[in-house]
């Protein structure tokens, strides 16, 4: 018999997982803290962040805190489930923020193939600065530079957003098992990192405010920032392999 580690990267421990649980030695918890879990006190849980590459790290020691009107970068990460959704609603929500804001303006949107020159043309249509991929190879370094992310809320993501200290609207899919991505948003909110739009709630009004909370609140965008940083954890590595 071998010893068993398993390791959980979201807010809510997946099937496989739980079936393997009375038989583990560890669980290691990549997401949330004790009170997002029912045993707590048990010996075998782990509270250590998700661990993220190498890449992400290195960029992490250059965190400040850069903020210019001039020149705002807004990320949008759909990911592969749901992209088309947020492809149709996000230039719209864009295209409604006050010129004198979107002037300076400059988004990164990751689409899915069935859309892209849809959004394309949408942006070229409302005069907006913007660079369209399905997939981004050098994303790190555009997370670092953003100002604001806008993301689904899967734990690979949100790993990502926290290492760089960035701030976020999450849009959970909301058709993911367990409703695990709306609990790990949610946790990410309340810890002071960002705001949560639902799926449901989701059209070019809501999310427009949404965007403009932070755009014209320079200290709410500063602290959110600053939150999300402190949610990251460089040493998750080490922490994981020393463990094992």
């Amino acid at each position: 018999f071998k010893p068993i580690i398993l390791h959980e990267q979201n807010i809510v421990i997946g099937f496989v997982n739980k079936l393997f649980l009375p038989i583990a030695r560890k669980i290691i918890l990549g997401w949330g803290d004790e009170r997002n879990f029912n045993s707590p006190t048990n010996e075998k849980y782990f509270f250590i962040r998700n661990p993220v590459r190498k890449k992400v790290l290195n960029l992490r020691k250059k965190f400040k805190f850069k903020f210019t009107k001039d020149k705002i970068i807004l990320l949008v990460i759909g990911g592969s489930q749901g992209a088309i959704i947020l492809g149709n609603i996000i230039p719209e929500a864009i295209s409604l923020i006050p010129k004198n804001i979107r002037k300076n303006l400059y988004i990164y949107h990751q689409c899915s193939k069935q859309n892209i020159m849809e959004i394309k043309k949408k942006y070229i249509s409302i005069n907006l600065k913007a660079t369209c991929k399905v997939f981004f190879n050098d994303l790190p370094d555009i997370m670092f530079k953003s100002d604001l992310v806008i993301s689904r809320a899967g734990a690979s993501s949100l790993s990502e957003v926290t290492a760089l200290g960035k701030p976020a609207i999450l849009i959970p899919y909301k058709f993911a098992k367990n409703d695990h991505q709306i609990k790990n948003a949610k946790w990410f909110v309340e810890k002071g990192a960002g705001t949560l739009l639902r799926e449901e709630e989701l059209n070019s009004l809501s999310l427009k405010k949404k965007i403009l909370e932070f755009l014209t609140n320079i200290s709410k965008l500063k602290k959110a920032a600053k939150k999300s940083y402190q949610l990251g954890d460089p040493e998750s590595v080490k922490k994981i392999l020393k463990l094992i």
